[in-house]
């Protein structure tokens, strides 16, 4: 399965910044979502001060490299080296290849975007399951779950058996977007802890706080008081459940894959 980095060169420069790189595997739907002020917060600002941005270096790889690449161009902190804007020969990246920007299939600038494409006039809607259809809940979660499980790191539930089981007992907590579901948060639970399973928001709709979101609709669903998780040491999940405020709390070799989880806790007293 093939994903993309790129590169977006801005008309201005914001807070000394005049470059944006990012990683997705839907890149009109990224694209469009950065042109009309959502995503990364850099972006939003260009976007709420009149500026614009060009892509300006493209490159493929698989999903599964997606997020490394990407950690190690913004560690880096020298886009300029990849723009094809700045740079008259870019920097390659090894083990990607480089995309031609004259052979993309539509117009890759904010301004033609903006002009080109009508986003439907809705917000985030959240809800838990139980709230909605049964199939509306189900079918969204597993197209989800089977687009994300490889480059996330799911350890699949008995071919969505266990996703069926937790939407009929509502421990499901999921975003639609123009009633298309775009995220959701699974977890199982006994007396005093709760244990997030699954938490998945779609390529597109990253970067806006829907995650933080799903998580805080679980804590405030229930009585519950611990909140814990697993991680794989190797996914970019472990900075957003460190950034929401969990605690690393050990680690363990999975007896099957012979992956390295770690594992995180939190004590819930209120908003994250």
């Amino acid at each position: 399965m093939t994903g993309f980095i790129y590169v977006l060169h801005f008309g201005s420069k914001m807070s000394h910044a005049g470059h944006y790189v990012g990683c997705t595997e839907l890149l009109r739907q990224r694209l469009t979502r950065h042109a009309t002020g959502h995503g990364a917060n850099i972006v939003k600002h260009l976007h709420e001060q009149g500026g614009e941005w060009q892509l300006s270096t493209l490159f493929t790889t698989t999903r599964v490299n997606l997020r490394r690449f990407e950690r190690s161009l913004k560690n880096q902190n020298n886009a300029m080296r990849y723009c094809g804007l700045c740079m008259e020969v870019p920097a390659k990246i090894l083990g990607t290849t480089q995309y031609p920007i004259c052979a993309l299939p539509f117009n890759a600038n904010s301004v033609e975007l903006r002009n080109a494409i009508q986003m439907p006039d809705c917000e985030i809607e959240y809800a838990l399951s139980g709230e909605e259809s049964y199939i509306f809940c189900l079918e969204g979660c597993c197209a989800l779950h089977a687009q994300n499980r490889q480059a996330l790191g799911f350890i699949p539930f008995a071919k969505n058996a266990g996703i069926d089981s937790a939407i009929r007992r509502g421990m499901v907590a999921y975003a639609k977007y123009n009633n298309v579901m775009v995220g959701y948060c699974l977890y199982t639970q006994n007396v005093t802890e709760v244990t997030i399973q699954q938490i998945v928001v779609d390529d597109a709709f990253r970067r806006d706080g829907i995650g933080r979101k799903l998580v805080q609709m679980v804590i405030d669903s229930n009585p519950a008081r611990i909140f814990k998780c697993n991680v794989r040491e190797d996914l970019p999940a472990n900075d957003f459940w460190q950034r929401i405020g969990f605690t690393e709390t050990g680690r363990k070799t999975h007896v099957t894959s012979g992956n390295t989880l770690i594992g995180y806790n939190l004590i819930s007293t209120g908003a994250i």
